[in-house]
């Protein structure tokens, strides 16, 4: 609570140094960006665009380590595809999409796509999905998130003028990691929250099923002293079969409930896109995107 208190006054006083006109070089440039309308809307469109990226990149390991039991190489290689998916949508984008409809609509689309993909991870995400399943949504959501991600440096740095580019790149770059920052935290908190709530959840339908559940735990017994030896528990050896089973499960519903939140964040950032002025925000990119 002491630090969360000191991280509060800390934000506050950064912002308060950060607004005041003495100051020579703001990091946020927040005079620049309260003075233009749309482009504290565009800059609010990469927050929720780093948020689903950072967000994502945290969950994606995390089930393919605790639920899906894959190992750390194998873990890389569904990064790797992940990684894949991002450098083609980012070509294909850039030389094809982004010329042809503009950055907004490029957001638009990229959120279209990324709804679409959370979506589909959360209908075909189970304890035993296949790895070329997996390996096929991970790519998908790499290539969904590439638009999302020129398209949301076209719209913010397109509604600046010429003086306040470097301004405003400054605070693009700024912003997408305070929101890469946001997700990553709102992620764990609600991991953390589902967890209970689906464990609860798990044990009192355990409890309701009790002739059910007590036939899975003497299969499990059987199971272990056959196998085991007789320097073995069967009923504690059934117990522990049980709770991992429960931990497991509870891990996979939260993880699909976080999922439920990118899509959240996905339809939040097609109403703020809609929301800023479609012709400033057709302007060419002016600047190198650094995309980690």
């Amino acid at each position: 609570m002491t630090f969360l208190v000191l991280a509060v006054l800390s934000l506050a006083g950064f912002l308060w140094w950060d607004w005041r006109p003495e100051n020579p070089a703001p990091v946020l440039h927040l005079r620049v960006i309260w003075r233009q309308g749309p482009l504290r809307t565009s800059l609010t469109v990469v927050m929720v665009v780093g948020s689903l990226l950072g967000s994502g990149l945290y969950v994606l390991p995390q089930y393919l380590r605790n639920v899906q039991n894959y190992s750390s190489a194998q873990t890389g290689g569904f990064i790797s595809a992940f990684t894949a998916g991002l450098g083609i949508g980012l070509v294909i984008t850039l030389r094809y999409m982004l010329p042809r409809i503009g950055g907004r609509r490029v957001v638009l689309l990229g959120s279209a796509m990324m709804c679409a993909a959370c979506v589909n991870y959360i209908y075909v995400w189970t304890p035993t999905t296949p790895t070329w399943v997996l390996a096929a949504c991970t790519f998908a959501q790499g290539f969904s998130i590439a638009p999302m991600l020129l398209g949301a440096s076209n719209v913010a740095t397109g509604q600046a003028s010429l003086a306040d580019a470097n301004d405003v790149s400054t605070s693009f770059f700024f912003v997408r990691q305070l929101g890469n920052t946001f997700g990553v935290t709102a992620a764990t908190v609600l991991f953390d929250r589902r967890m209970t709530v689906h464990s609860s959840r798990l044990l009192d339908a355990a409890n309701r099923l009790n002739p059910t559940t007590q036939s899975t735990l003497g299969e499990y017994a059987g199971l272990i002293a056959r196998n085991a030896g007789a320097g073995f528990d069967p009923s504690l050896g059934a117990l522990q079969i049980f709770q991992s089973n429960l931990v497991v499960q509870s891990e996979l519903l939260s993880y699909i409930d976080i999922y439920f939140m990118l899509v959240g964040l996905a339809a939040i950032a097609m109403v703020l896109v809609v929301m800023t002025d479609a012709q400033k925000a057709t302007a060419p990119p002016r600047m190198h995107i650094h995309f980690w």
